[in-house]
């Protein structure tokens, strides 16, 4: 019997350098160069290893890295919805602000690409009511990391299969089953790669897909804001993270896992319900 095809969602969280949001003492435009020059990088990473990835951007960001998004695209990868400014929390906000906000985003982000936008993930993972997503013709939701993060949220409980909510495909990003063990972002850059592979292998027990995020940022070594901000964040960043990541992926690629976009992923036959 011909084994069941597993795949790997590789998402790029596109944003100015967040230590700015957590007191960093940067100006506004030095963090933005940060998250466009990791931005460069990752594409490069990419284009080396032949995986089409989806990038979350803030309208922001993506007039500030034009021509990155553009390379992006040309290059064969999705362009999805990160709000319109990063610092924005979408699930507390009033609902018509948040759809005002969205859809301009959207509408702006899809008219200076050329592109349709289906899919979303909230900055912070913070999004507004599924209705609302469903109203400026979003498809896809990626806002739910289904573990308990202290401080920011406690998704345990929930679902860590694809499901839909209302007319929303819902792609909850990937943990271990149980424990919920979180194994993208700083747990993959901070912990051993150990670590990320045997909880991949325990996540795909009982799933078809890995859906990981991580951010261009960590590209850029941030380690000199060390002290100002909490050093999980920025710590091992820069060319270790570039080595450690493209370790982790060329694995993963061995391993057998088919590179998809979260939009390619949601457009393939059975992709929409796991059994």
């Amino acid at each position: 019997m011909r084994a069941k095809t597993k795949y790997l969602i590789l998402t790029f969280d596109c944003e100015e350098f967040v230590g700015r949001e957590l007191g960093a003492d940067i100006p506004e435009d030095a963090a933005f160069e940060i998250g466009r020059k990791g931005l460069q990088i990752g594409l490069g990473l990419l284009q080396r290893l032949g995986i089409k990835a989806t990038l979350f951007s803030t309208w922001t960001f993506a007039q500030y890295a034009e021509k990155e998004i553009k390379q992006a695209i040309s290059e064969g990868h999705e362009i999805a919805l990160h709000g319109y400014e990063h610092h924005h929390r979408y699930a507390k906000m009033p609902e018509g602000d948040a759809e005002a906000l969205l859809r301009e985003a959207k509408e702006r982000m899809e008219k200076k690409f050329s592109v349709k936008i289906v899919s979303f993930r909230g900055p912070q993972m913070s999004r507004p009511p599924y209705a609302v997503l469903e109203r400026i013709g979003i498809k896809v939701d990626s806002s739910c990391h289904p573990t308990y993060i202290p401080g920011h949220y406690n998704n345990f409980f929930k679902t860590r299969k694809v499901h839909n909510e209302g007319g929303i495909t819902v792609v909850p990003i990937s943990v271990t089953p149980v424990l919920r063990m979180p194994f993208s972002w700083i747990w993959l850059r901070n912990l051993p790669l150990a670590y990320s592979k045997l909880c991949t292998k325990l996540a795909l027990i009982d799933s078809t897909y890995l859906n990981l995020y991580f951010h261009p940022w960590e590209f850029v070594p941030l380690e000199g804001f060390k002290g100002e901000i909490p050093s999980l964040i920025v710590r091992k960043t820069g060319n270790l993270f570039l080595q450690k990541l493209e370790m982790y992926l060329r694995w993963c690629l061995s391993s057998g896992l088919q590179p998809v976009t979260m939009k390619e992923f949601v457009g393939r036959e059975g992709s929409y319900h796991e059994a």
